[in-house]
């Protein structure tokens, strides 16, 4: 997939809000990474996400996944006569991946069902591919 500064398919960083907040929680989504003949796939688990809250840039080499959730409190509290306790108001979820060159970014594509992201990033067709060496 890539040669980058952290190990392919880590999210690099999570820069979310430096303010601490009980509402907004940076979170890192779990990510697998399969390859395939035809390119990567990376699914990533974002609970609560919809693909209205979802967005995806890529911008050099740096293809960034951001979505936010929310806690709806007003929702959940409907009939309750008080807040036992809480600690998930919602947050940001942050991924950040380096692609190579041998991905071809005009044909990216992204799919969500269930709050996982299946992101298809197809090889290039002018990438090399694989050379098998024979026994001399």
């Amino acid at each position: 997939m890539a040669a980058s500064t952290t190990p392919p398919g880590m999210p690099a960083h999570c820069p979310c809000n430096d303010a601490p907040s009980r509402e907004l929680h940076c979170l890192v989504p779990e990510t697998d990474i399969i390859e395939l003949e035809d390119g990567f796939h990376l699914f990533l688990d974002m609970p609560g996400m919809d693909k209205h809250s979802l967005r995806i840039a890529l911008e050099g080499s740096e293809l960034t996944v951001l979505a936010r959730t929310r806690f709806d409190l007003d929702t959940a509290m409907r009939g309750a006569k008080t807040l036992a306790h809480l600690e998930f108001g919602g947050g940001e979820y942050r991924a950040a991946f380096t692609i190579s060159d041998d991905v071809d970014r005009e044909r990216i594509r992204a799919t969500v069902h269930n709050g996982v992201v299946d992101l298809h990033l197809p090889r290039s067709r002018r990438a090399t591919t694989r050379i098998e060496i024979l026994r001399g």
